[in-house]
């Protein structure tokens, strides 16, 4: 008997919790790819989709990439506005790219971030990037070449991130690192021009707001800063001083490994000291005028990088510096020590 209940409410039991109240069926919902946000001349929110569309055809299936756009008081009003205007649902969790217009990005992104923040479908590994002008001008493009334009950035991004130009960031790591008042950001800075969109580098925050942002080489160089160098890092610099120099007079280097020493210290009058420095094997990847075999030209060379580096670092120090108007009493050190190992 008592095995006849037990089978009883285990059916029971399966019959009720096999359904999802929250479900939402393949074909009900409209994948977006990417997703533009910037903010109107009125204050308003102005929001652009990219939705892929998949449709049969008598050769298979063909996919066409179209847009949707809306203006509304908030994001999540202008979202239910598209999905009342779209066929189906509007789903994020094939999300590719969140691109934020630059004027949007200098008054703070936390109000267009949390909403995708805190949605459980957001694709944890969507990428956000600054656009040099508006988003909707990007997300508009549909495609780059023969790539939706959503795959193309998201693509860019990963390459530069192997070469260490931009951070592995998601959405899900860095807005926490957004909300802490001890840590600084910075999200890759894109720029459409004609029919292409490339990055520009990096765009600086304080919080949530945008204040400035850094070329390549300099992003390079504020990543490296932070211990974070990934697959590869490399430089191409000046190796002589001359006033009109050429092709020979340039060395390309790859950064091996990073060691880091970082110490911030305050004394009785609430002076800050900040010592930095890099220690940065490198091997030599093109030197046109070779001679690496000679310790007298190797030690040149170390030294000359080792003071070019070092410039270039406390450049990309004073434009946040500049930016967030720290008061930092930066008579510390700091110094980048390249030791070339060899040429390759």
């Amino acid at each position: 008997m008592n095995k006849v209940v037990l089978f009883l409410v285990l059916s029971l039991s399966a019959a009720i919790l096999s359904g999802c109240w929250d479900q939402q069926l393949l074909k009900d919902v409209r994948i977006i790819f990417a997703l533009g946000i910037d903010v109107s001349n009125k204050g308003e929110s102005r929001g652009i989709v990219s939705v892929l569309d998949v449709k049969k055809t008598e050769s298979g299936t063909k996919e066409e990439s179209e847009t949707h756009s809306v203006v509304s008081k908030t994001l999540r009003d202008g979202r239910d506005i598209l999905n009342q205007e779209t066929s189906g649902i509007l789903a994020p969790n094939k999300l590719n790219v969140l691109l934020l217009g630059e004027k949007l990005a200098r008054q703070g992104i936390y109000p267009a971030m949390n909403i995708y923040y805190r949605d459980t479908r957001t694709a944890i590994n969507a990428r956000t990037c600054i656009v040099r002008g508006t988003a909707q001008e990007v997300v508009e493009m549909n495609k780059v070449g023969t790539k939706l334009v959503g795959e193309h950035i998201y693509q860019q991004l990963n390459a530069l991130e192997d070469v260490t130009i931009v951070p592995k960031e998601f959405i899900q790591t860095f807005f926490p690192v957004m909300l802490d008042p001890g840590q600084d950001m910075a999200l890759p800075y894109v720029q459409k021009k004609e029919d292409k969109v490339f990055v520009r580098g990096l765009a600086l925050f304080d919080g949530d707001r945008m204040i400035g942002e850094l070329n390549k080489n300099e992003s390079i160089l504020y990543l490296l800063l932070q211990g974070k160098k990934a697959k590869t890092a490399r430089f191409t610099l000046n190796a002589h001083d001359t006033n009109k120099p050429n092709i020979a007079d340039y060395i390309s280097i790859d950064i091996k490994r990073v060691k880091r020493t970082f110490k911030v210290m305050v004394d009785e009058d609430q002076k800050i000291t900040v010592h930095l420095a890099l220690q940065l094997p490198v091997i030599a990847s093109e030197y046109p005028l070779d001679h690496l075999k000679d310790k007298r030209v190797v030690d040149q060379l170390n030294e000359k990088l080792s003071n070019e580096l070092t410039q270039r670092a406390k450049m990309v120090i004073q434009k946040f510096r500049w930016s967030i108007m720290i008061v930092l009493a930066w008579d510390g050190t700091l110094l980048l020590i390249t030791r070339i190992l060899g040429s390759g």
